[in-house]
């Protein structure tokens, strides 16, 4: 629930005090929410460091959980 109040969707990120913004560019659907409304809405280019930090914080949560899934994948159908 807490993920989807963070991600951006029905408000722009603009009305966000300036020292909270660094928060929304380690959620990396907060930050593909937003090139996309650039592109569409405002007509420009994406933010592409934005896009990368996305991309590598997307790729550390895919190495991070699989990596705990593979440690625990034994005893992984006992607790779900």
């Amino acid at each position: 629930m807490l993920w989807m109040y963070l991600t951006p969707i029905m408000y722009p990120v603009d009305i966000i005090p300036e020292r909270y913004r660094f928060i929304f560019s380690l959620n990396p659907m907060s930050v593909i929410i937003n090139a996309y409304r650039q592109t569409i809405l405002g007509g420009g280019q994406p933010n592409y460091s934005s896009l990368s930090i996305a991309f590598f914080m997307s790729l550390f949560v895919l190495v991070f959980g699989f990596y705990i899934f593979k440690k625990s994948e034994g005893q992984f159908a006992d607790y779900v």
